[in-house]
């Protein structure tokens, strides 16, 4: 079911109550709560395979990079911690990416055009604390050969895809939440 077919039941509910009598209403009113909490749980499990997908794409990055620097402890710790973060807390990854990232237009734009501007050296970029773990990458850039270097930028363009769905549905989500509360 879709988000406009549960607006449009609670719609008809609310606009047609009057016309109902008291057991047809709670009727129609526990209908739209069993669609509203089935849409919910979907939502969930969407919003959960982003998160998964999320995490595999940096645990990508992390092994292309690995990959090309084998010997480099930096990369073999940032490698560690990565595989360790994620495990621990699953959801973050994506939720400081989004926050940070994703939010920043300027950012979000380059990353869609692939403009090396996001990728190699950056002042703006490099010196916010907030995303320099997620961009560990950007200090090997320059080493990696052009195959690396579009793979990466195609990762981090499905990232940015992910997390206009997960913007998109959790948006959905919270307006069935709203429905949801909205009934007795």
């Amino acid at each position: 079911m879709k988000i406009s077919d549960i607006q449009k039941i609670s719609n008809h509910i609310s606009t047609k109550k009057h016309k109902y009598s008291q057991k047809e209403y709670l009727c129609k009113v526990e209908e739209l709560k069993s669609c509203c909490m089935n849409f919910l749980d979907m939502t969930n499990e969407k919003i959960h395979v982003y998160m998964k997908m999320f995490n595999e794409l940096i645990e990508e990055i992390s092994l292309v990079i690995k990959n090309k620097f084998p010997n480099d402890n930096s990369v073999c710790f940032y490698n560690k911690m990565v595989k360790n973060h994620l495990k621990k807390y699953s959801s973050e990854p994506l939720l400081i990416f989004l926050k940070y990232i994703y939010t920043n237009d300027k950012y979000r734009q380059y990353i869609i055009e692939g403009n090396d501007v996001f990728f190699t050296k950056n002042k703006e970029i490099d010196n916010d604390k907030n995303i320099k773990e997620i961009l560990m990458f950007k200090s090997y850039w320059n080493k990696l050969n052009d195959v690396d270097k579009d793979l990466i930028k195609n990762i981090m363009k499905t990232m940015v895809e992910i997390c206009t769905n997960y913007v998109i549905d959790a948006d959905n989500g919270n307006i069935v939440t709203n429905i949801l509360l909205s009934y007795p």
